[in-house]
């Protein structure tokens, strides 16, 4: 019998990636995608990608989505509960997995493990502990497309916005 988990989407390529490998796993049943959205913003919270491309990958991806709504000068406090109170809405639905698209930040994963084994949930971390280069690299390999929508100009110039994520773009720039 198939685990039924939720998704911790952040509408970002290696969201894209972890999704897609749950999606193919036998052993997991993905019944939602949850983001958090900051009131006011329009936006995702995490990448701060605006809802109109939001809903329009959630239209693609063809999965219902809950957003958990957070306000603008969101304290610590203020953020759990709002998770809580989401998290409590799929337990009560017996569901009680939740995953996630990140990669390297321990501090980042423990919290999450944390927070969600207080409710009794667990989470699952597709990606956890793969090179950035190996991602990026089979997240082309498997044909998703995409492309960079910001930048943070401390790390490489402005002109970087807007190019597609590819191969030439990885070789030629990156790796």
């Amino acid at each position: 019998m198939k685990t039924k988990v939720i998704f911790s989407w952040s509408g970002g390529k290696d969201s894209a990636l972890a999704l897609y490998k749950i999606l193919n796993d036998d052993n997991y049943e993905v019944e939602s995608l949850i983001t958090t959205v900051t009131d006011g913003y329009d936006r995702i919270s995490m990448h701060g990608i605006r809802i109109k491309l939001l809903e329009q990958q959630v239209k693609e991806i063809g999965l219902p989505l809950y957003k958990i709504s957070i306000p603008q000068e969101c304290s610590n406090e203020d953020y759990e509960k709002a998770m809580r109170n989401a998290m409590n809405h799929f337990l009560e639905k017996g569901i009680n997995t939740v995953v996630f698209g990140d990669i390297f930040l321990e501090d980042v994963r423990n919290y999450r493990i944390k927070q969600l084994s207080q409710i009794g949930m667990k989470a699952i971390f597709p990606l956890w502990g793969a090179k950035t280069t190996d991602i990026s690299r089979e997240f082309i390999e498997t044909g998703f497309k995409t492309i960079i929508s910001c930048v943070d100009t401390r790390v490489i110039n402005q002109s970087f916005s807007g190019r597609v994520y590819d191969k030439y773009f990885l070789n030629n720039h990156f790796f």
